[in-house]
């Protein structure tokens, strides 16, 4: 079986607040990286203390990024799709739209009762 590259969002979507993961995207990762390429990107711009708060989050979760990204405030869809995306999970209805313009499956995280259509929909 070959790697598939999925990507996530940070903020809101692995990360919550401050210091509080989103428990169930965590361990959603942690499975999916066992047999794919699993990168992050993220619209904060690359600075020495965004790259060490992720790494550190990464670290404190026990998770492996294949990548992280930063788009500088730009809309991701260029990255994901340099990246060759084929599965977002971000909690931003637009870049949820300009995935699923570009043909990237993408998850909204900030609305759990979309995730069951995209189950069924994904399989």
């Amino acid at each position: 079986m070959c790697k598939e590259t999925i990507t996530f969002d940070f903020d809101i979507t692995l990360k919550v607040t401050d210091d509080v993961a989103n428990d169930i995207f965590v361990a959603l990762f942690r499975h999916l990286q066992v047999d794919n390429e699993i990168h992050i990107v993220t619209t904060r711009t690359k600075t020495s203390a965004n790259i060490a708060e992720i790494n550190g989050f990464l670290d404190s979760h026990g998770l492996n990024a294949d990548g992280v990204w930063f788009t500088n405030h730009d809309m991701k869809i260029r990255t994901l799709s340099k990246l060759d995306s084929c599965l977002h999970f971000d909690d931003d209805p637009d870049e949820i739209a300009l995935c699923r313009n570009a043909g990237i499956v993408a998850v909204n995280t900030f609305r759990p009762e979309l995730w069951d259509v995209w189950l069924n929909t994904a399989r």
